[in-house]
């Protein structure tokens, strides 16, 4: 029994956001044969992921918001873990403050919240992500979160992430997500962490676990997989730390290529 986990933006996802569906339903109905399972694995919302695969069918379990939000094959949550509105809050007064360039989506259980205008070229593109982003003062804003996602202009947003760290510490995970986004979440919360929780349920471990990204927020999951492989298209910092790389990348089914291979 094998759990393949894969990022989606950049890695199981070509350039255009799509896959080839006829492929992965032939591979997902492979997986069910042999009692396999796929993890949806990725910082995007549960609602948006759904919709990616809403053609195909089979063994299909979400870790999303980077592992804030955990649910099985069955469409049950078995993991939500959110920041407190205080915690948030205070997070979002600090970075309003320090970096006012920033835009600012506030995740929650229900809806999503941005700081951006409502008829602003960032507002807008997000929507392809959380279709029903609202525009908010973000203050205002009265239930717990599953993560901030936050991004800048510029691409480089090492130095703005150690900021995160090294101004809340213990309280926050911080990582980079792609994009010039930084997802920041309770501490612990992860795609291995969520992925952990899965295998637990299925009496499994990371033995059993092969494992796709191209990101920063991708490599502990990458690290932890019994295999685990770089996107030939990964990013550098990826790329020095994980010597198993997909001799195809995205947009030419790096990740599909692998699990036909190996299914």
């Amino acid at each position: 029994m094998t759990v393949f986990a894969s990022d989606m933006d950049g890695t199981f996802l070509n350039d255009q956001g799509g896959f080839d569906e006829p492929l992965v339903q032939q591979l997902l109905d492979q997986m069910k044969t042999n009692g396999d399972h796929l993890v949806v694995a990725s910082s995007n919302h549960y609602e948006h992921l759904q919709q990616l695969f809403a053609n195909v069918i089979g063994p299909i379990s979400y870790v999303s918001n980077n592992g804030a939000h955990v649910v099985n094959e069955t469409g049950q949550s078995i993991s939500q873990q959110l920041l407190p509105t205080k915690l948030w809050h205070e997070i979002v007064r600090w970075l309003t403050t320090t970096y006012p360039q920033a835009a600012i989506i506030v995740v929650t259980t229900d809806q999503t919240f941005s700081n951006q205008p409502k008829d602003s070229n960032r507002l807008l593109a997000a929507r392809y992500f959380y279709a029903n982003l609202q525009a908010a003062d973000l203050m205002t804003i009265d239930q717990p979160a599953y993560k901030l996602d936050v991004t800048w202009p510029e691409a480089d947003v090492f130095e703005y992430k150690q900021a995160i760290l090294n101004q809340f510490g213990d309280q926050v995970e911080a990582v980079m997500s792609g994009m010039n986004g930084i997802d920041i979440m309770l501490p612990g919360i992860s795609k291995l962490a969520g992925i952990q929780r899965l295998l637990d349920n299925w009496q499994l471990t990371v033995d059993q676990l092969v494992a796709f990204g191209d990101n920063d927020n991708d490599y502990a999951m990458l690290a932890a997989a019994k295999q685990g492989w770089a996107m030939k298209n990964a990013a550098p910092n990826l790329l020095t730390r994980i010597s198993q790389v997909t001799p195809l990348d995205n947009d030419h089914g790096g990740v599909q290529h692998i699990i036909q291979h190996l299914l």
